[in-house]
């Protein structure tokens, strides 16, 4: 179990490409970006982790309005939309059950965790 900053009470799955994936939590880090909170998965047969924000990318079928389907949503925050996808910030205690309900929603073609923000190193 990697040291989290915030564990969750509850460990909340998800299914991601046909594999059972576990949040875990949450975890600070510093950077060059300053300090970034970051949420931990684990896949449930390999036991890896993955490291990405606490947010979802979301594209839905056409015809579908971004910023009433987002506003609609419990426990979001908009974080970005444009005509291709929306990207909406959901704490790590919701996060499991958001994507779990977006993903089953008719109106939603794909939904996915937001990875990181990965600093520049200059050469």
């Amino acid at each position: 179990m990697p040291e989290l900053t915030r564990p969750l009470e509850q460990v909340q799955s998800v299914q991601m490409a046909g594999r059972e994936w576990s949040v875990l939590g949450t975890k600070d880090v510093v950077n060059e970006l300053g300090k970034q909170s970051v949420l931990v998965l684990r896949d449930e047969i390999s036991g890896q982790l993955e490291y990405r924000q606490s947010a979802l990318r979301v594209v839905l079928r056409e015809g579908v309005d971004y910023e009433a389907f987002i506003s609609a949503l419990p426990n979001a925050k908009r974080l970005f939309v444009n005509p291709l996808y929306g990207e909406i910030g959901v704490d790590a205690a919701y996060i499991g059950a958001q994507y779990a309900s977006l993903a089953s929603d008719p109106r939603v073609l794909r939904v996915n965790f937001i990875a990181l923000a990965v600093p520049v190193r200059p050469r």
